[in-house]
């Protein structure tokens, strides 16, 4: 039954792209695959259980783990990490023989601050208004 839910969330669950992404895709200052890369690193910066830093919460996830997921060249995820990096999206922090360690941006950052607080609040207005009592791992399908 559990892995009906997950098969159902999966297939039907989508992300969002924040207004600075699109803008940017509009401007020509980044590609498709700049985005994805990015959303990519986004989820694994929201999914990490690792401790924050100076800098921010770190993303430790290796190019080449990202270029065979989304069948792209190891070249393509350095040259689109290169462009994020010099947009300001993304902070990279290279360390002697081990994956580079990334941190999100100043925008990415309010931007994942701002939409916390949007999406608490309408979470908390459903269940005001609904009043009922959240279950976990619930889907509606």
């Amino acid at each position: 039954m559990k892995d009906d839910q997950e098969k159902k969330r999966n297939k039907y669950s989508f992300d969002q792209l924040p207004f600075f992404l699109i803008k940017a895709l509009k401007n020509k200052e980044i590609t498709c695959v700049d985005i994805v890369v990015f959303c990519e690193l986004l989820n694994k910066f929201k999914t990490t259980k690792l401790e924050e830093t100076k800098i921010g919460k770190p993303i430790i996830i290796s190019q080449q783990k990202i270029a065979e997921e989304y069948n792209l060249s190891r070249p393509t995820i350095n040259k689109t990490i290169k462009n994020l990096v010099k947009l300001g999206y993304l902070i990279s922090q290279r360390r002697y023989n081990k994956s580079t360690i990334y941190y999100l941006g100043e925008e990415p950052k309010n931007f994942l601050a701002y939409y916390e607080k949007k999406v608490k609040a309408t979470e908390n207005n459903i269940k005001s208004f609904c009043d009922v009592e959240e279950e976990e791992d619930e889907f509606p399908f």
